[in-house]
């Protein structure tokens, strides 16, 4: 037998297990036969050849790859490494102030630029964009909710939201689809972050270029081009990152708020009696004898 039945691997021969197996009564077949249809064909195909996996993309993945590994590579052109893990390993770099550059710079004041500019680099490489690409990733759902739900994910962040639309709705009038999408803002900015992607490869490529045995000739007008650009990159991943979660767990608050008073909505007799004799504040006692909450 195939289909999803035979994902069950039911043991039809195996009379211990096979001999308590009834046919269900004519009434339940027809009542079973009136549910609306549970699947879509493929959805059907799907459940059966495993393929739940291919739903979901990350609109942001390949320009944050194109950034880190530009941030990768500057960085190991521009520091001494500490140490390597094994053959094909990663090197890891000191994260003292700049003592570690190996880079001289001839041109007046481009030093202090750059040093600062490639420490900046540095945490884009090893911080920024794997911390971007994680969220940006939990957000498009291409990877599991898990443990952590102080941060956005695709499942957590839709929840919220649709809660969130119906109370704004209510309270204030809100008639537009920002509660569910202000956790989601990464996501749209494909075009300017690729365009400050661009930025960022050009420019490195100059600086890249401009290195001959450690000694760099990159004017002070490349320097601060550098400098912006690496900037840029790294305050808009990090800003759109915080503003998502920020947002999210916002979203979290207000639902939370919304469970506290609205136990409150359908109040019992024998609830009111505790209430309004031995356990509610002046300022519950109240709010419950101006509404008309009593079930």
């Amino acid at each position: 037998m195939s289909g999803v039945y035979a994902l069950l691997e039911f043991d039809t021969t195996d009379p211990i297990a096979n001999g308590a197996v009834e046919e269900l009564s004519q009434s339940v077949q027809t009542q079973m036969k009136m549910m609306p249809k549970m699947l879509q064909p493929w959805q059907e195909a799907d459940l059966i050849s495993d393929e739940q996996e291919q739903y979901f993309v990350n609109p942001m993945a390949n320009i944050t790859n194109t950034i880190w590994s530009t941030a990768n590579s500057c960085v190991a052109q521009s520091f001494n490494p500490l140490a390597t893990a094994g053959s094909g390993g990663a090197s890891s770099y000191w994260d003292a102030a700049n003592g570690n550059i190996i880079i001289t710079f001839t041109n007046p004041g481009v030093e202090s630029v750059m040093n600062a500019a490639l420490m900046m680099v540095k945490e884009l490489s090893t911080n920024v964009s794997n911390n971007f690409m994680i969220h940006t990733n939990r957000i498009s759902n291409v990877i599991p909710l898990e443990f952590d739900i102080t941060l956005p994910h695709y499942e957590t962040a839709i929840g919220y939201g649709k809660m969130v639309m119906y109370i704004t709705n209510q309270t204030d009038n809100i008639q537009n689809n920002s509660p569910m999408i202000g956790s989601f803002s990464s996501l749209f900015l494909a075009n300017t972050l690729g365009d400050y992607a661009n930025s960022f490869v050009s420019i490195n490529n100059v600086y890249v270029g401009s290195i001959v045995a450690n000694v760099s000739s990159l004017s002070l007008t490349d320097a601060n081009q550098f400098s912006n650009a690496a900037n840029l990159v790294s305050s808009t991943m990090d800003t759109y990152r915080q503003k998502d979660t920020n947002f999210f767990q916002n979203s979290q608050m207000i639902v939370d708020r919304y469970n506290d008073v609205s136990q409150f909505n359908r109040v019992g007799q024998t609830e009111l009696f505790l209430i309004n004799n031995y356990i509610g504040t002046q300022n519950l006692k109240n709010n419950l004898a101006n509404s008309n909450i009593i079930s």
